[in-house]
């Protein structure tokens, strides 16, 4: 019984421990069947045995069936005795006798089952030892299974080894018990942990949707980290519920007690309309735009600002407003508690996005809020580019170059400017341009860069840049600038320039040649298809393909003449136009290219043009099946004429251009011949210093060789130009000539008139570069001998004569030749002239006006007429000569003065006497404002022929200063010598011979230019000073005496001629300040107008040697108050000086009164010449 219920129990912790037997009802039965064993085991083995009743012969049989010996006898035995009253009977008594005697001591030792008893307490044993060894091993288990067991009716549960529990996103706790809710559309995610940890392998996911379906599946885990970041692992449930509710439940592991998670699906809540006002920033000039839809996407120009309503779908609670990457902002609701209000600013121009983040009042939200796409329209920079010029241009130091420029912005303009950038890296200069209208989004801009005002020196570089302002005020810098593609304009010389030109015209010049070549073969083939059409009357299909192929040819003729791209017309006009901004457009009459332009253009209206348009028609006609043969006839010999004029005119252009690129040749290499002898001039006077006044045999090798290289190249250059000299004369010789054929004999007339006289003045000096290039071979033979002072003063000739050669070939020596204001003298004298003689052909005209005889006033006015024409050409003459001198002023003035008398003898011809005179009267003014504009220029001529006289004295007096300082150096290494030595040698002799010789050469040099100053006091004085002062030092060297005293009076001579080249160089603001068209006072004759240059050097020069006799005063006193050997000799110089300060106070004298007497005896400036124009009278009837 023990053993069953110590078994009983043990099974049942196993088993319940295991199992969780949580059934109440198993654990009822468990129970019962317990008991109930129980209580049977307890019946069966004791009660049952307890109330049974063992009689001896019970026992007696018992002891039989246990023992084999016994058999049978015991029982009877026992019964026997057991009779009671009755006695045994003897074999009973026998029997029981034998029983007794037989019964074996070991009869009792099998009615016990010791074997069983034994088995039974082992069993029990074990069974007990198994109780106690779990109640030992885990006593809690034991006992928390024997209590369920014996209280089946408790919820007494088993400690689970997994306890689950869900969590939200961010690891809290989730109540199932509780309502929770998300919105429509949003991710839901439920996290599945474990209390401990420790979660299970398998966990299984059970949902229920609305409908009543049931999806179950195997929830994934992933390794997170919560909030204090700590790593654990958690079962992951994800949907996207779009209704509700949904019913979650979890289960793994021993849970499958975790409650179900209840989710509702509400709708989030969100923004139902906008209403966008886009404002964009000031500058712009833009209006404000509002926009109203459904959705919130914003566009606008950066720096805009954006101002929105946005209502939402139910009440809100909050609403806050995310962009970008600012900070959240919170937004304030209106009373409703629907209406929102944002605003902000577009900030850039990438896409970015915006979104509103609403709370409704249950504190639901969106989880995803849609995004609304941000737009910026950037405030682009301007566009900017120079239309003209096109490509980089060499110009010249004094060009003026049109720049036109031409701007966009997407919004407006604020200026337009040139930026100048010097390639030395220096400050950059900005050229501003015209004012830009207010939001002017396409600005095209003209500028003129002026080099002159540059300052630009030839081999300067410079960079120009379009550059363009816009309105922009947004974040940045500023206002957006950009600046166009460069330009870059490199000085050149004018001879550069005039070769560079003269190199395209030869460019043209083949191009017509091209063209000329072109429409000959055209006119070939066309006399081909001529006579095979005169021949058989038709054209086969060979002939008509060969009469397409000459018409497309011919179009080709007229692309080569006139395209606007790569004709010759735009070629020459380019050409032109160059030539104009550098100043280097030849005269009227000498250059060709404006004649051939206008012989280019009339060849294109006329022959070009009849030639396609017949061949095109020719074309058509012979595509008929019958072409008319007059009509074929008729056209064939149209299209040969025209093209034979085409032909012979382009040989004419052809022609012309020869002629004249010839003599842009010449010039070009006499331009190059005098850089070369200015070269060699200027080489010539570096070399001086260092072999004045030595001999050859005195020089070193070096020096030599460098001697003997110059004069090699010097008489090279000189065959060169003995080369030029027959070239130009056989040019002389051609151009007296006209050209052949009836096509250039107009054009080589008007030149002629417009030129001969300028020819005649180079017949009259063609003997002038012959004589330059003699000049340079004796040059040659003084470098050879180290004669180099006389070699640098005929250098300065050459230069001079092959710098004037050069502005007669390049038709430009009136302006700045030495006979310019003689010329403009006898010019203003020519139209005071005309003047004269107009005004009497007036006073003649409005006289015949008045006579009665209507005959008689025909023939007069008739008459008149013609001399008035006659009048007309010799005015035309003299405006094409001014033109000529570079006189526009005056030119301009004498051809108006021409085209008012064309006019009055139109209205002489027409009897019309009132036009007449009024015509003449303008003639007449305009006469009189060319007197006056060339006085102007004649006193601005002889300013010029001034300054250039006292620029070559400075230069003169320059170098006999510099030769001065190279004689004293001479003497200074002698005396260095004769102090070392203690006498001088032989040879020291020789070289003290030649320094008296240099400075007596010196001494007549100077000698030699005090005529040429005569009347200007100061500076004869300065130069009589100097004549005496090395004629003392002459003396000093005849005896022998080159010590420190000697070398001070050279080193003053020096100084008192470097003090005259000093104050007898002008500079460009004396010149510009006493131009007639500078700031000048008052007037002055045009012979005057020069001599107040000189007035201002003698002043200069007065001055100079006033400070340089306070010098030596200063140094003679202290020489005086010192004391010694030196006192007296200074003392009696001081004497001298008393001399020289007195002549100085005369000289200041004299020149105070010529300045007075000039301002008082001038003429004023603009007086009218002779007299002044007659008043309007009014015409005769």
């Amino acid at each position: 019984m023990i053993a069953v219920l110590a078994t009983e129990l043990a099974v049942w912790v196993l088993l319940d421990r295991t199992a969780h037997l949580n059934s109440s009802a198993l654990r009822g039965a468990a129970l019962l069947a317990i008991i109930a064993s129980t209580v049977w085991l307890v019946w069966w083995n004791v009660s049952r045995p307890w109330r049974s009743d063992l009689s001896d012969v019970d026992l007696a049989l018992l002891l039989e069936r246990n023992s084999d010996s016994l058999s049978g006898d015991l029982a009877s035995a026992v019964q026997f005795t057991q009779a009671g009253a009755r006695p045994l009977t003897p074999l009973e008594r026998e029997l029981v006798a034998q029983t007794v005697e037989h019964f074996p001591s070991s009869a009792g030792d099998g009615l016990v089952n010791g074997r069983a008893i034994r088995s039974s307490w082992l069993w029990a044993a074990a069974a007990c030892a198994l109780l106690a060894g779990l109640t030992l091993w885990n006593p809690g288990d034991v006992g928390l299974a024997l209590s369920r067991l014996a209280t089946p009716w408790r919820s007494i549960e088993w400690p689970r080894r997994f306890t689950l529990e869900f969590r939200d996103a961010g690891f809290g706790p989730i109540d199932p018990a509780a309502a929770w809710r998300v919105a429509k559309g949003e991710t839901l995610t439920v996290y599945v942990t474990e209390r401990n940890r420790r979660l299970p392998e398998r966990l299984i996911s059970k949902i229920e949707f609305p409908d009543g379906s049931v999806t179950e599946t195997l929830l994934p885990q992933s390794d997170l980290r919560d909030d204090a970041g700590q790593a654990q692992t958690v079962g992951v449930v994800s949907l996207l519920p779009q209704s509700g509710p949904l019913r979650i439940q979890v289960s793994g592991g021993d849970d499958d007690r975790l409650p179900p998670l209840v989710v509702d699906v509400a709708t989030p809540p969100a923004v139902e309309s906008f209403q966008i006002t886009v404002t964009p920033p000031p500058y712009s000039g833009l209006k404000p735009e509002t926009t109203t839809s459904g959705v919130g996407h914003v566009q606008g120009l950066v720096g805009s600002r954006v101002d929105l309503i946005a209502v939402a779908n139910g009440p809100l609670e909050k609403a806050s407003l995310h962009l970008g990457r600012q900070p959240t902002a919170r937004l304030e609701m209106e009373p409703d508690g629907r209406t929102i209000r944002a605003s902000f600013e577009i900030t850039g121009a990438e896409r970015s996005s915006y979104w509103l983040e609403l709370v409704d009042t249950q504190g639901l939200r969106h989880a995803a809020p849609p995004r609304y796409e941000i737009r910026g329209a950037l405030d682009r920079p301007p566009a900017v580019l120079i239309l003209q010029p096109e490509t980089d241009l060499r110009v010249v130091p004094t060009a003026r170059i049109p720049v036109r420029i031409e701007a966009t912005d997407d919004l407006g303009l604020a200026d337009v400017d040139l930026v100048l950038s010097p390639a030395d890296g220096t400050t950059d200069r900005t050229l501003p341009g015209p004012a830009v209208a207010a939001l002017a989004r396409t600005v095209q801009s003209d500028i003129e860069v002026d080099l002159g005002t540059l300052q630009a020196n030839p081999g300067d570089e410079w960079t120009i840049r379009a550059q363009a302002r816009d309105l922009y005020e947004g974040p940045g810098k500023g206002a957006h600038v950009a600046r166009s593609a460069p330009r870059r304009i490199i000085v050149v010389t004018p001879d550069e320039k005039r070769n560079e030109l003269t190199r395209r015209r030869a460019g043209v010049a083949e191009a017509l040649r091209q063209t000329r070549s072109l429409q000959k073969g055209i006119r070939d083939q066309v006399r081909d298809l001529e006579s095979q059409w005169k021949g058989t009357g038709a054209l086969s299909d060979a002939d008509r393909a060969e009469l397409a192929r000459s018409a497309m040819a011919q179009a080709e003729v007229r692309s080569g003449l006139t395209d606007p791209r790569r004709g010759a017309l735009q070629q020459l006009g380019e050409i032109v136009r160059d030539g104009e901004q550098n100043g280097l457009a030849p005269e009227p009459g000498t250059d060709p290219l404006p004649a051939l332009r206008e012989e280019i253009e009339r060849l294109d209206g006329s022959a070009a043009a009849a030639v396609e348009a017949n061949l095109g028609q020719l074309q058509r006609e012979a595509e008929n099946s019958a072409p008319s043969s007059g009509a074929m006839t008729e056209r064939f010999e149209k299209i040969g004429t025209e093209q034979d004029r085409i032909v012979s005119t382009l040989d004419g252009l052809l022609r012309r251009i020869g002629e004249w690129g010839a003599q842009e040749d010449l010039r070009s290499k006499v331009a190059g011949a005098a850089d070369a002898q200015q070269k060699l001039l200027d080489d010539t006077r570096q070399l001086a210093g260092q072999t004045l006044s030595r001999s050859v045999d005195e020089l070193s090798a070096q020096d030599r060789a460098t001697l003997e290289r110059l004069a090699n190249r010097q008489a090279r250059l000189a065959d060169d130009v003995r080369a030029l000299d027959s070239a130009i004369k056989a040019s002389q010789t051609s151009e007296k000539d006209p050209p052949s054929g009836p096509e250039a004999s107009g054009a080589s007339g008007d030149r002629r008139d417009a030129a001969g006289g300028e020819q005649s003045a180079a017949g009259e000096k063609k003997t002038d570069v012959a004589g330059a290039a003699g000049k340079m071979q004796q040059i040659a033979s003084l470098l050879q001998a180290n004669r180099v002072q006389r070699a640098g003063e005929l250098q300065e000739e050459v230069v001079e004569t092959l710098r004037k050669w050069n502005e007669r070939l390049a038709g430009t020596e009136s302006a700045s030749g030495e006979n310019l204001s003689k010329a403009l003298a006898q010019s203003r004298e020519e139209a005071a002239g005309l003047r004269s003689e107009q005004d009497e052909l007036r006073k003649q005209a409005e006289e015949a006006s008045a006579k009665g005889s209507p005959a008689e006033r025909e023939e007069t006015l008739q008459r008149l007429s013609k001399r008035q024409a006659e009048l007309q050409d010799r005015t035309e003459e003299l405006a094409r000569r001014l033109q000529k001198r570079n006189q526009s002023q005056p030119a301009a003035s004498a051809q108006r003065s021409a085209d008012r008398m064309q006019g009055a003898a139109d209205a002489l011809d027409k009897q019309d006497s009132g036009e007449a005179s009024q015509q003449q009267r303008e003639a007449l003014d305009d006469l009189l404002q060319t007197e006056r504009e060339l006085a102007r220029q004649e006193a601005r001529a002889r300013l010029q022929e001034a300054a250039d006289r006292l620029k070559n004295l400075a230069a003169r007096v320059e170098a006999l200063a510099v030769r001065q300082e190279g004689v004293r150096d001479e003497t200074a290494k002698l005396h260095e010598q004769q102090s070392a030595e203690g006498r001088l040698s032989r040879t020291e002799l020789r070289t003290l011979q030649r320094i008296r010789e240099s400075q007596k050469e010196l001494g007549n040099e100077v000698q030699q230019m005090v005529p040429d100053v005569a009347g200007q006091t100061v500076l004869e004085m300065a130069f009589q000073e100097a004549v005496s002062g090395i004629a003392d030092i002459g003396s000093r060297l005849e005896q022998r005496t080159v010590d420190a005293e000697t070398q001070r009076r050279q080193t003053q001579i020096a100084g008192r001629l470097r003090a005259v080249a000093k104050a007898f160089a002008p500079s460009e603001p004396d010149v510009a300040s006493n131009s007639p068209g500078g700031a000048k006072p008052g007037g002055e004759s045009p012979e005057e107008s020069g001599d107040r240059l000189v007035l201002i050097a003698e002043l200069k020069l007065l001055k100079s040697m006033q400070e340089q006799l306070l010098e030596t005063t200063t140094e003679l006193l202290q020489r005086k108050n010192a004391g010694g050997p030196e006192a007296q000799i200074a003392a009696e110089e001081l004497r001298q000086l008393v001399r020289q300060q007195n002549e100085l106070a005369r000289l200041a004298a004299d020149l105070i009164q010529r300045g007075q007497g000039r301002a008082g005896g001038a003429a004023p400036f603009d007086a009218e010449p002779e007299e002044k124009a007659p008043k309007a009278a009014p015409a005769g009837n």
